[in-house]
């Protein structure tokens, strides 16, 4: 989300005022010390008006458990491979002719 004063991205840091506006951290705290108002829509405004705000995933941790997410599903078709190739040795092993004595027929 972008912060409507300073126009950066803010990842983590999101507060939030009384009024629903969302700010980053240094202008909410800018805001608080220097009016008594949400500089958005000119509501008064206290500090006890003015939350953080926790999502449920965010930046860096979504990337992180989602690139957790893909190695298991790799891990897992991996597994699923090898355990696959083992089938077609076996089938194939079971196709070659058994070692041992071997009958030749002649005609005359």
């Amino acid at each position: 989300m972008d912060c409507v004063v300073c126009m950066s991205f803010v990842e983590n840091d999101i507060y939030s005022t009384f009024c629903g506006h969302l700010f980053c951290k240094q202008c909410v705290d800018k805001m608080i010390l220097n009016s008594t108002k949400c500089w958005t829509c000119q509501t008064a405004l206290n500090k006890a008006q003015v939350h953080k705000v926790f999502l449920p995933s965010s930046g860096t941790l979504s990337r992180h458990a989602e690139l957790s997410l893909i190695n298991a599903r790799m891990n897992k078709l991996l597994k699923n491979d090898e355990e696959i190739l083992k089938r077609v040795k076996a089938l194939e092993e079971a196709k070659k002719p058994e070692k041992g004595n071997v009958i030749l027929i002649l005609d005359d």
